[in-house]
């Protein structure tokens, strides 16, 4: 019994052992994903704020192509303008050149005679004086449409010159634009990785949640079977303590025998010395001779205790993915690694155990075959 009771305290412990194992490793394992959560929350609040970043960099460096877009359209504008004067400037410089072309024809066409009749009043000095003024005059003009013209083409070039530039410029920022989007690309394409990341951790979370809510039942499950355990302790006690006070009841009976036994051999011993005081010391050895039976008491040993407890067992314990059962006797019971069972269900063969590790009030054993799903609680033989 005290065995039985030390071997029921240890499997106690071992309980409670792997329980608190079982626990501190689901409690540093909660932690370790709840910093990893913790830590993937940060990463992707620095990529969203990047992100956001470079959005409104984008943002300025489209407006910015926006109003050099409107620069550029500005400038197109003055240079078709400016093209427009200087097709009316070389227009007039043209009609300029033929009046001047015109006059000089009709200056040369002109007959001598003529131009003495006209100029009669006049002397020949002042004629062709008003001819060099006019000539000089339509000169000055040619000059400054020249000077015009030069001015025009200058502007012209410095317009072309910054057209370059502003196409320069235009390429460029469109290369920083597509830099850009590049960069942009390239972050959304890491958030979506990440995001998957955050999922499947996230589906991690959920699967570890469950087996912790799965070892949390298993956990008042055997909390359970621990009261029961406890229970059926006090139960022994209180039944060693009734056997005590039955084996101190017959042995105070006993007692109370063998003093009256003892009693009636000083009768007899006293009735023997008045008869013959010579005989008396042999009728005292003859009555104290005599045997006084007592009812057998019997002992059996304690390896036959063990054989008729572990003759049946039970499962306490059915491990599907692994596909083994734990049933509630071990090698205290004589049961090694090999050993072959049958479960039963109201007295019909449901399945085949091997054993496969044996503990000293437990056992772990395979599932060989089943013809009906094992339960907690079927009979193994």
């Amino acid at each position: 019994m005290e065995q039985k009771m030390k071997f029921i305290a240890i499997g106690l412990m071992v309980i409670l052992a792997i329980s608190l194992f079982i626990n501190l490793s689901l409690q540093t394992a909660k932690k370790n994903l709840e910093m990893e959560r913790e830590q993937l929350k940060s990463e992707n609040n620095s990529l969203s704020k990047k992100i956001e970043e470079i959005i409104q960099d984008n943002n300025t460096l489209r407006n910015s192509i926006n109003a050099l877009n409107s620069d550029m359209s500005r400038m197109t504008q003055e240079k078709d303008e400016l093209l427009k004067q200087k097709d009316q400037a070389q227009k007039e410089f043209g009609l300029l050149m033929q009046e001047r072309d015109l006059l000089m024809d009709k200056l040369k066409s002109r007959p001598t005679v003529d131009v003495i009749k006209e100029t009669q009043p006049e002397t020949q000095d002042a004629y062709w004086a008003g001819v060099l003024k006019t000539k000089a005059d339509l000169a000055l003009q040619a000059e400054e449409l020249r000077s015009e013209l030069k001015t025009f083409k200058i502007n012209n070039e410095q317009i072309g010159r910054d057209l370059d530039n502003l196409k320069r410029e235009k390429q460029e920022l469109e290369k920083q634009v597509s830099y850009h989007q590049k960069m942009v690309d390239n972050v959304t394409a890491e958030l979506v990785i990440e995001r998957n990341s955050t999922n499947q951790q996230r589906e991690a979370l959920k699967s570890i949640k469950n087996e912790n809510v799965i070892l949390r039942r298993q956990v008042t499950s055997l909390s359970s079977r621990k009261a029961d355990l406890e229970k059926r302790v006090l139960e022994l006690q209180d039944k060693k303590t009734e056997l005590e006070k039955q084996f101190n009841q017959m042995a105070s009976v006993l007692e109370n025998k063998l003093t009256g036994i003892s009693q009636l051999q000083e009768q007899l011993g006293s009735v023997g010395s008045g008869t013959k005081k010579e005989a008396g010391p042999i009728q005292k050895t003859q009555v104290a001779d005599k045997a006084v039976e007592l009812p057998a008491i019997v002992v059996r040993p304690q390896q036959e205790i063990k054989a008729t407890q572990g003759s049946l067992a039970k499962i306490v314990s059915i491990n599907k993915e692994n596909n083994f059962v734990v049933i509630d006797r071990g090698e205290n019971a004589g049961l090694k690694l090999g050993d072959r069972f049958k479960a039963y269900r109201n007295n019909k063969e449901i399945a085949t155990l091997e054993v496969i590790q044996a503990r000293a009030a437990i056992a772990a054993c395979d599932i060989k075959s089943e013809s009906a799903p094992l339960r907690v609680g079927d009979i193994v033989k």
